[in-house]
């Protein structure tokens, strides 16, 4: 019992002790964290700071590798190559997504109710339609006329891999903005507004994707620093980008999330939700 009672108050006495110790112990810790992680990034800073004489001639040999020929007159002619074909791609796409989605139109305009699943579905399957043709033109020109004029295999493979993306991108905004068709349209916006965000969200996402593309073909050059510093432009161009996207459509996002109905409570909930 002596023991224990001895043990107790020991226990007792050393209570305030505890907290006195993690308040001494745990802003010291937390304040050698910050120092070491304001010390890196400062150390960072400063390695990007010496880097940047290397950006112009950083980004001159990365424009040339895209050339055969490590010209960037030949790079900017292969640019202008790849650019034409994916014209004439994107002018037979929308050519064969109009011409597949007749049927479901006419159907859409003739129904009193307005459009049904399986109309929508019927526009979608011809916007896939586009898709594919512009798949098949792509491959087409690039097989027979972008290896015919010398353009390298590495900036056809970027060019896919960034119009793939944006086309499947286009699709989407298409299937909820619908610019000539405003009976299948997503939301409550006028033909003039769906038109305008139609392109201006094509073109946006575009650039993106193209400096998404850009950034990470250039980062594979390893042997210069200065592949980093492009990356950090980048990527602030993009977020700034993201965020101007976000200001533009952000009417048309309120009235996709609150949708056509007026009255009820999932109504008032998706209106606050909109809101918010």
């Amino acid at each position: 019992m002596r023991r224990r009672f001895v043990w107790m108050i020991v226990a007792v006495l050393l209570l305030p002790v505890g907290p006195v110790y993690a308040q001494t112990v745990q802003p010291r810790a937390a304040a050698s964290w910050v120092e070491m992680a304001m010390t890196q990034i400062e150390a960072e800073a400063m390695s990007d700071a010496t880097m940047l004489p290397a950006v112009p001639d950083a980004l001159d040999r990365e424009w040339r590798s895209f050339n055969t020929r490590g010209s960037s007159l030949g790079a900017l002619a292969d640019l202008g190559w790849i650019a034409l074909v994916a014209f004439v791609a994107v002018v037979l796409e929308k050519a064969a997504a109009r011409g597949a989605s007749r049927r479901p139109v006419r159907r859409i305009r003739a129904s009193a109710e307005g459009p049904g699943m399986f109309g929508l579905l019927g526009l979608i399957v011809a916007d896939l339609v586009g898709l594919a043709v512009f798949l098949a033109v792509w491959g087409a020109g690039r097989r027979h006329l972008l290896d015919m004029v010398g353009v390298s295999a590495a900036f056809a493979m970027l060019a896919m891999n960034v119009l793939v993306r944006w086309r499947v991108a286009a699709l989407i905004l298409g299937a909820v903005l619908r610019p000539r068709e405003p009976a299948a349209r997503l939301i409550e916006v006028s033909d003039a507004e769906a038109g305008r965000l139609d392109r201006f969200l094509s073109i946006t996402i575009l650039v993106v994707i193209a400096l998404v593309g850009f950034g990470r073909y250039g980062l594979m050059d390893e042997d210069s620093g200065a592949a980093h510093v492009v990356g950090i432009v980048n990527a602030m161009i993009v977020c700034g980008l993201y965020l101007w996207i976000v200001f533009r459509s952000r009417e048309a996002t309120e009235a996709l999330i609150r949708g056509r109905r007026q009255s009820g409570v999932m109504a008032a909930f998706r209106a606050g939700l909109a809101q918010a």
